[in-house]
């Protein structure tokens, strides 16, 4: 079984400098961990009919520093849209150093279009003209956009969009939980070694620990845009 590169879940040093960590590569910690993208990955791999080589401008000594573990460098494949990417990156990897998957923030994009994501709307701009004009223009288009995306036909009303949460100083917990669990540890290992220390001994470890897992399988599938 590969083990995909996953640090020692009993010690939270092994995973690096956590406030380094910017939100792309949290996000990527969470995918790599996720059964579906690994074994998609997988697939597509062998899908490939010829040798995926490293890219020019990286040297086989970036490589063996950096990127030791991986199988391959990233590669276009259609399946990979399915996890909002535009190419396969290898879940062996963790940290892909500036290189490695990368997912916009939301909000106002450059284009002409609608994106194929329906949440997805872009606005143009044209650096000739003047600013406000165009910003008042694109204020009143992305109020329409909402209206019309949020509109509950049944109540006749827009409905109320909120800030979808996050809670970024939970997500290592997460993660060693995610690790544990797939090295084998049982629930009250799992408590024992990460959520202990932190809660009263009076508490039910083992459901306590798949509580905490169930959140964190969640945040592979559906990642807080």
């Amino acid at each position: 079984m590969i083990d995909y590169g996953i640090p020692d879940w009993t010690n939270p040093l092994a995973y690096g400098r956590i406030s380094e960590v910017d939100m792309n590569r949290w996000r990527w910690e969470f995918l790599r961990r996720r059964e579906e993208y690994q074994l998609a990955f997988d697939e597509a791999l062998e899908r490939q009919s010829e040798p995926i080589s490293s890219p020019p401008d990286v040297s086989e000594e970036e490589i063996y520093l950096f990127y030791s573990q991986l199988r391959c460098w990233p590669f276009a494949d259609p399946k990979s849209v399915a996890f909002e990417l535009d190419l396969f990156y290898d879940p062996m990897q963790s940290n892909w150093h500036g290189a490695g998957p990368w997912w916009p923030k939301t909000g106002l994009l450059y284009g002409a279009f609608e994106d194929e994501r329906s949440e997805f709307v872009s606005l143009t701009f044209d650096l000739s003209k003047p600013l406000r004009p165009q910003l008042d223009e694109a204020k009143l288009a992305l109020e329409e956009s909402y209206t019309w995306h949020f509109y509950d036909v049944e109540r006749d009303c827009v409905r109320d969009v909120r800030e979808p949460k996050r809670h970024p100083s939970k997500w290592l917990t997460y993660l060693r939980v995610i690790d544990g669990r797939n090295a084998g540890a049982s629930w009250s290992e799992i408590f024992d070694v990460v959520l202990k220390p932190d809660r009263p001994t009076n508490q039910n470890g083992a459901q306590l620990a798949r509580g905490v897992w169930e959140r964190a399988q969640a945040l592979t599938k559906d990642w807080p845009a």
